[in-house]
């Protein structure tokens, strides 16, 4: 019998807090089986992360902005990890887009260092709005490409076999969950 430890609880009472901003988004994302469907999971979390940046754009409370700016920061590790790991890959060799997958990585790495910049910068500076104005509107056009282009191209690659990343996807997230730091 697995005995859950104070670390151990506290490591998943972590790990949920990180993923949930995008739980609510994932609640509908499940394939007739009652598998999870990974692209649907995925779009959901789009929505959310969207919504982060609206709600940072829409505050004018420097503390409240910082927190929205750590969930959203949290948030789209795993987000990014289950997208860069499992569906860019599908996107490169299932749906033959390797121009797509390359263009992908390179937007989230971006992404990844304008949230770190704006991680730094004041919160009450016009120009922390500016950057997160800039932030949405670039990872509007990235959600746009995979959920438009990309994610219906490995749905049609993959068909049935979509399943496969979905139970991959699930063991990511479930690796996540139980080792927040790995």
């Amino acid at each position: 019998m697995n005995h859950i430890t104070r670390r151990s609880a506290t490591a998943l009472i972590s790990a949920a807090a990180v993923l949930a901003p995008f739980a609510k988004a994932g609640a509908q994302t499940q394939l007739p089986n009652g598998a999870p469907d990974v692209l649907a999971l995925l779009e959901a979390e789009h929505k959310a992360a969207l919504g982060l940046l609206d709600q940072i754009i829409a505050s004018s409370d420097a503390q409240q902005r910082a927190s929205l700016l750590r969930k959203l920061g949290d948030a789209l590790t795993i987000h990014n990890a289950n997208e860069e790991n499992i569906v860019y890959p599908a996107i490169r060799d299932a749906a033959h887009k390797a121009d797509d997958a390359a263009m992908l990585y390179h937007q989230q790495d971006d992404a990844k260092v304008v949230i770190a910049q704006l991680m730094l910068a004041p919160k009450d500076d016009a120009s922390f709005t500016d950057g997160v104005k800039k932030l949405r509107a670039a990872l509007a056009d990235h959600i746009h490409q995979e959920e438009t282009v990309d994610f219906p191209a490995v749905r049609t690659a993959l068909g049935p076999k979509l399943a496969q990343l979905n139970t991959m996807t699930a063991q990511l997230r479930a690796h996540w969950v139980t080792n927040p730091s790995a």
